[in-house]
This record gives structure tokens, sequence and C-alpha cells, in this order.
């Protein structure tokens, strides 16, 4: 089964609201969405009007990166789509595939 960009961004919002809810938090979970560019998507989380990368993923081969800045992933693959077990939040990318 092939997970696409659109699938892995509800993964990460459902892993977000389960962590909110978890934790009973009242303040309002991010948002995600994906922009395409030429080589990578670019998840991008929205929190409190502040926006901030939370990943990059290739577009021909599904790996996924941590971000290095707003317009480059940092070096290192941390997972990819198909993974059973692929990164959704922050904490997930310290590990290395």
């Amino acid at each position: 089964m092939n997970i696409t960009i659109e699938m892995y961004v509800a993964e990460i919002q459902a892993a977000a609201q389960a962590r909110y809810d978890a934790l009973k938090y009242t303040i309002p979970v991010p948002t995600y969405s994906a922009t395409t560019g030429k080589k990578y998507y670019k998840v991008i989380e929205l929190n409190y009007g502040q926006k901030s990368v939370h990943c990059f993923v290739d577009v021909a081969t599904g790996d996924i990166y941590k971000p290095a800045s707003w317009n480059a992933p940092a070096k290192g693959i941390r997972g990819n789509l198909q993974d059973a077990k692929k990164p959704l939040l922050c904490g997930d990318f310290y590990r290395y595939k």
C-alpha cells in the first residue's frame, strides 16, 4: 500500500490530537498541511498563527527528513512513508532510519 503525503499529514494530525487529548491540554491542537516543491514536500505546522516546518518528504522516494531551515532538510533520513513506524511528532525525529 502506498502512503500518500495527504495520508501522512492526516496521520500527523491524528497523532497530535491524540497527544493533546492524552495530556488533557486545553490549548488548540496545531494544524498540519503540505506544499509541493521540486524535490520535497514541505509539511507545515500552524500553531497559534505561527508557521514552522514540521518535516520534509522526498517526492521521489518518500524518505522523511527533519528540517534544517525553512527551505532545506537536515542530513540523515529519519524514516520513510512506507515504514510501519514512521516519525509523526517531533520526538520521533531523533531516531535515524
